[in-house]
């Protein structure tokens, strides 16, 4: 057995010091086409998504302006996503943006 740039490396005394390693069978894969591959439902996640977190934190008049705004087409979801960081809610509009679509784990539209 050789270390660091070659050098030999001592065995201990009794140590079994062969190189080859027992051989493994890897798991065969079940490879689906594309196809197969969309024809399976969408799992709900149990969780739900950051807008949706932050909408179900959110109380009162604050709650409904939000949800106004994001069901709306008035605010851009840049502005959305500025107001509730700037009140200490960490969002991107990214995520609000996938939220709209329902593209997002709630799956809300």
């Amino acid at each position: 057995m050789q270390g660091w740039r070659g050098s030999p490396i001592p065995s201990p005394a009794g140590a079994v010091t062969s190189t080859s390693r027992p051989e493994r069978s890897l798991p065969r894969r079940c490879v689906l086409s594309i196809a197969d591959q969309l024809a399976i439902p969408r799992q709900h996640r149990p969780r739900p998504c950051r807008t949706k977190a932050i909408l179900d934190a959110l109380t009162g008049d604050d709650r409904k302006a939000v949800k106004a705004a994001l069901e709306g087409t008035d605010f851009h979801s840049t502005q959305i996503a500025d107001v509730l960081t700037q009140a200490g809610h960490q969002i991107s509009d990214q995520t609000i943006n996938r939220h709209r679509q329902g593209k997002c784990s709630c799956g809300h539209r």
